[in-house]
């Protein structure tokens, strides 16, 4: 039996990030029009706005990536990510890794029609 440990990308939580850090752009903009109006410069204003906006995203970057073991043994592939996937080699019809400009790509094909992708 051996054991891998990866990286891994949460996509959902990626784009939840990004979401946000819209909507502080956004929802700043829409409060600085509405209390401030004509007493603070424009320019500053957004300058810190947009600064709140990357500033979110730069300190939550670190979440969007977590950690994953594979083991292998002789008979199955047990995958440990925030639940565990195990795979038996006897219930598998393909499997196919694609490294592209993107990340990584491992896909695994199974004999009822189904398909697991993980992407680094």
């Amino acid at each position: 039996m051996k054991s891998y440990t990866f990286e891994y990308t949460r996509q959902g939580f990626t784009y939840l990030l990004f979401g946000v850090s819209v909507a502080i752009l956004g929802l700043g903009l829409w409060l600085f029009r509405t209390l401030f109006g004509n007493t603070l410069p424009a320019g500053l204003v957004v300058v810190l706005i947009i600064g709140s906006s990357v500033a979110f995203f730069l300190l939550n970057k670190h979440r969007i990536r977590k950690t994953g073991t594979a083991t292998i043994s002789v008979d199955e592939l047990t995958i440990a990510l925030n639940q565990t996937v195990h795979v038996p080699f006897n219930g598998l019809k393909y499997y196919y890794i694609y490294f592209g400009k993107n990340g990584t790509v491992f896909t695994l094909g199974f004999l009822d029609g189904k398909k697991i992708n993980y992407r680094k």
